[in-house]
């Protein structure tokens, strides 16, 4: 299934490379973030999700050190079998060497209150990060892009992002972008819900703005499983504190 998929991943990347969208280069499509392996044994699975891959996971220093062999791969063209094992174990291996942690460290006290992580030895469950709107690292960020390259990178992006949730069947997924970009998921979702209001910061002050986490029944192929939404401020649930995370991350346990 996979050698398929990605080859259709490297397919599109060039062809949106084709039409001048500004793809961080040199660089490789980024399926997902984790390691698929041990999110495939996790009892619980989970999935977050974002917009596209930063620039910054592509240092211009040295490009590939947080996807390590991946400067051997030539995307110009179709992969061969021993090209997408190895494309698959650079992605597998991206929170063992040097991740982008400012980032994910952003999700990664929610994570944990639900006794998972993007790092596997951390806790039960391993985590997988995915994008929506596009697997490709641009040098602009998203919200800075010209509509000309949104619309060339998202609508492939999007079918790329549903084709690999359906593989991967999550139990929930936690996802903080701009709330307008739920409306481009395909899945059967439920009615949204407030899961909960956040009224005050950790020393009991109340925030200047309430924080609504919102939270759905989503059903993918015939499994039935969460999603769960809040607004990003520069990184998921940014405006946030670790523990307020952390206990957001608990509250959803309930779910499971």
């Amino acid at each position: 299934m996979f050698d398929e998929f990605v080859n259709e991943l490297v397919s599109e990347y060039n062809i949106a490379k084709s039409k001048g969208a500004p793809i961080t280069q040199p660089s490789i499509p980024i399926l997902f973030f984790g390691d698929l392996i041990n999110y495939l044994d996790s009892e619980v699975k989970i999935i977050t999700v974002g917009l596209n891959p930063s620039h910054k996971e592509f240092p211009p220093d040295s490009r590939f050190s947080r996807f390590i062999g991946a400067d051997k791969l030539d995307m110009s063209s179709k992969l061969s079998e021993q090209d997408v094992i190895s494309y698959l174990s650079a992605l597998n291996m991206y929170f063992h060497f040097n991740p982008y942690r400012k980032w994910f460290g952003s999700f990664e006290p929610i994570l944990n209150g639900l006794n998972s992580s993007y790092y596997p030895e951390n806790e039960a469950n391993t985590v997988l990060h995915t994008d929506l709107c596009s697997p490709y690292a641009t040098d602009i960020t998203w919200s800075k892009l010209n509509v000309r390259y949104r619309n060339v990178l998202r609508s492939p992006g999007i079918k790329i992002w549903h084709k690999l949730l359906e593989f991967l069947e999550p139990n929930i997924v936690l996802i903080s972008v701009s709330e307008r970009y739920l409306r481009t998921i395909k899945f059967r979702i439920n009615k949204w819900k407030t899961h909960t209001t956040i009224m005050n910061k950790d020393n009991g002050t109340p925030r200047a703005k309430p924080y609504t986490v919102k939270k759905a029944g989503m059903k993918i192929n015939d499994k039935k499983g969460y999603i769960v939404w809040g607004k990003a401020a520069q990184t998921p649930f940014g405006t946030l504190s670790k523990n307020i995370k952390k206990n957001l991350g608990k509250s959803l346990l309930d779910l499971l």
